[in-house]
């Protein structure tokens, strides 16, 4: 007979909602608690803690664990370092093999010296640093074409910019 009233009572029937998704945030955060590595596991939850939305890719990898899309078992220390200091890092790539999603970030390559700039992707790795697996799309399955142009991460004379920068005329 409750079950009854919550189904017909909006206001029940939105906090129960809201108790459920709360409920399901709860697993997914522990989910990727101990996905993380040990030593990673304090700084993962002062990031995800915090007043400001930042550290996208933290904030997604609860958003796939919580809708079923992304079941880790272990998050390789590399990949959380950069999860961890990159706000910006995403989960767009994954492992062929042990399936984790692992970071990537899209913006602009600039070579000091020169007026031009480059979109690409910065892959923070060249083969999956969990298992030495082949890098392919989140999306597509297709295999990451890793650029031997570009660093894995930026290093002189390479920076690594958000925006494109403005171009003096």
């Amino acid at each position: 007979m409750l079950e009854l009233a919550v189904a017909h009572d909006p206001v029940l029937n939105a906090r129960a909602h809201q108790e459920r998704m709360a409920n399901e945030r709860r697993q997914a955060l522990k989910t990727l608690f101990v996905a993380f590595p040990p030593q990673h596991r304090a700084l993962l939850l002062e990031k995800l803690a915090s007043e400001e939305p930042r550290y996208q890719g933290l904030h997604e990898l609860l958003i796939y664990i919580q809708n079923g899309v992304f079941e880790p078992s272990t998050i390789p220390s590399e990949a959380a370092e950069v999860y961890l200091s990159d706000e910006r890092a995403t989960p767009w790539i994954r492992c062929k093999a042990c399936r984790v999603l692992l970071p990537n970030r899209s913006g602009f390559w600039i070579k000091t010296g020169t007026p031009s700039f480059w979109q690409a992707s910065m892959h923070y790795f060249k083969e999956c640093p969990g298992c030495g697996g082949q890098l392919i799309h989140r999306g597509t399955e297709k295999p990451v074409e890793i650029s031997t142009y570009f660093p894995l991460r930026p290093e002189p004379p390479w920076e690594f910019v958000n925006e494109p920068p403005i171009q003096q005329r």
